[in-house]
């Protein structure tokens, strides 16, 4: 399964993020494209109702809610997605992540339930990132305000890595500049 991340507040940008355009696509109608077709199951975890229609009319699965934080948007996710072998978390605000990478993380997922894959260039990694059913206790009882990664790195061990071929994937945009 796929939980696509879009409960941001956009604060630092100035206006909704989720509409934000590079090349003619919004970051939205970018990772909806991006997901399509590699997951069994998507949804779409917002706070926005405008985005909430827009996946609507394309017959994309959505979670709206009001809850304040990171940690209620992944558990609100993992919650839709307790019958997968495996979550994917997918944040809206990577414009430049590449289909070829998120082909090579589910590829690399073990169905055993132990799978914790993420995202990296050399040393530094970024999300997104699978969870397989080992961290779904976890994962739905986050700390207030934490996300994935602070699995991850409760469980730096068990991270594979799986390397993207251009660093730019993994910058996520926080303002316009």
């Amino acid at each position: 399964g796929c939980v696509i991340m879009a409960s941001g507040k956009s604060v630092r940008f100035g206006e909704n993020k989720l509409f934000a355009e590079l090349d003619g696509k919004s970051f939205l109608q970018r990772v909806l494209e991006l997901t399509e077709g590699i997951f069994t199951k998507r949804v779409v975890v917002t706070r926005n109702a405008e985005a909430a229609e827009y996946c609507k009319q394309r017959n994309v699965d959505v979670i709206i809610h009001d809850f304040p934080y990171r940690s209620d948007t992944v558990r609100l996710g993992t919650e839709y997605m307790e019958n997968m072998d495996g979550i994917l978390f997918c944040p809206c605000d990577q414009p430049m992540l590449s289909r070829e990478s998120l082909l090579k993380l589910r590829n690399a997922f073990s169905f055993e339930g132990k799978s914790l894959l993420r995202l990296a260039y050399g040393k530094k990694s970024a999300m997104p990132a699978l969870f397989g059913k080992a961290y779904y206790r976890e994962l739905k009882n986050l700390p207030e305000g934490k996300g994935g990664a602070f699995i991850l790195r409760n469980h730096l061990m068990d991270v594979e890595e799986i390397q993207v071929s251009d660093e730019w994937e993994l910058f996520d945009v926080d303002t316009k500049e």
